[in-house]
């Protein structure tokens, strides 16, 4: 970076994302307060592999932004220095929903596949429809819980009392932060491993299946501690809606997932019930 681009004044609130320092009407190539190097908070160049996807390949575009989101908090958060196009965001976003539910469709096909009615049984119909409307209705319940909880933490990310540009950008990357849910694939891989080895040896089976259970708690306390790095960095003078988030969200989840999951089938088998008697 040359000399005289080292002299352009910031002219919009952009926080340093080491101590959190207003840049504002800075000059100098370093944070007054701490010294962290600006030189990326400067450039227009977006540095989210995402954004490169057509270039790289979507596979590893989104596994680099991945890495980039849960381990590499200061060089994703610089992106707020740039604008972040919201649609790219969502776009991650629904591709991490896909992550989480793709695999756990085929693991719900395939162990139906082997444990289901088996054709040509004179009451494979019967069987099949009870057999498959009540895990098709959990399935779309499943689906609109991930919709629904990666979409509800961006609630929290447009405070009144930062510019709407930073909102909108403090938005978009707070999409990104549900990248803790592509590796919900290897909890499943865990988790079908567990249940072969438990036959030959059950402990390191049963280990397995431990570990396979807590690891989506492992994910969402990751998706949370994301949203929380990402929003202290990115609007750090808002740390009473920070803390708001961390306490309220998990509760917003537990919520969602007591309406989709316990909610909506009994109002699904009712509704299948009273019809069946109807008919």
């Amino acid at each position: 970076m040359s000399s005289k681009d080292a002299q352009v004044e910031i002219r919009h609130d952009l926080f340093c994302p080491e101590c959190g320092y207003n840049l504002r009407a800075l000059l100098s190539n370093r944070c007054p307060e701490c010294g962290y190097s600006l030189d990326a908070l400067r450039s227009d160049v977006p540095r989210l592999p995402w954004v490169y996807r057509a270039e790289l390949g979507h596979r590893r575009a989104y596994w680099r932004t991945v890495w980039m989101t849960m381990f590499q908090h200061k060089r994703f958060c610089e992106e707020v220095a740039r604008p972040v196009d919201y649609r790219d965001a969502q776009h991650f976003r629904w591709v991490s929903v896909l992550h989480a539910y793709v695999p756990i469709l085929a693991a719900t096909i395939l162990l139906y596949a082997l444990a289901g009615p088996k054709p040509f049984h004179e009451e494979f119909f019967d069987q099949a429809l009870w057999a498959v409307w009540p895990v098709a209705v959990l399935h779309v319940c499943l689906l609109l819980f991930l919709a629904a909880a990666t979409g509800l933490p961006s609630y929290f990310f447009f405070p009144r009392g930062i510019p709407v540009e930073q909102q909108n950008r403090a938005i978009a990357l707070s999409y990104y932060a549900c990248a803790a849910l592509a590796w919900t694939p290897l909890t499943l891989a865990i988790l079908l491993v567990g249940l072969v080895v438990i036959h030959l040896h059950e402990i390191t089976g049963q280990a397995l299946l431990m570990l396979a259970f807590f690891l989506p708690f492992g994910q969402l306390f990751a998706y949370l501690a994301d949203l929380i790095h990402i929003g202290g960095r990115v609007m750090p003078q808002c740390k009473g809606r920070l803390a708001l988030l961390g306490v309220v969200l998990p509760f917003l989840w537990l919520a969602l997932a007591g309406l989709f999951f316990v909610g909506v089938p009994w109002a699904s088998f009712y509704f299948v019930l009273l019809a069946s008697n109807l008919f």
